[in-house]
């Protein structure tokens, strides 16, 4: 999909176990939006626009079935599968960032701390 991507990833027991029955997965679908299509996404069920994140069971629903729908078109059916297993899903904005000043002192800002790039 363009302007998107999706990544999967294993998170292990509280006790460190992978087996299966006791791990975990993790999926993190990354859309970027225009500020009206953020306003839409980031308005929660009872219709009220959160400053950054949706909580699970909060999603306005017709959103939510939206998303549901573009999965089911153009995901892959293993990624199909883990948001068919997902009751709850909600959504966090991650918001591009670039830091006028760097170094202070003796610090230095690097890596994700320092900035998101931006898309030109």
């Amino acid at each position: 999909m363009a302007e998107s991507h999706i990544l999967c990833y294993l998170i292990p027991s509280e006790t460190g176990d992978t087996s299966v029955g006791q791990r975990r997965l993790n999926w993190v679908w990354y859309w970027n939006l225009t500020e009206a299509e953020l306003d839409l996404l980031l308005t929660d069920a009872n219709g009220i626009r959160r400053a950054y994140a949706i909580p699970p069971g909060a999603l306005y629903p017709e959103q939510e079935s939206k998303q549901r729908k573009i999965a089911e078109r153009v995901l892959p059916p293993a990624f199909k599968e883990l948001l068919r297993a997902t009751k709850e899903p909600f959504v966090q904005a991650i918001m591009d960032l670039a830091c006028p000043q760097l170094v202070f002192n003796r610090i230095i800002l690097m890596g994700d701390a320092a900035f998101v790039i931006q898309k030109q």
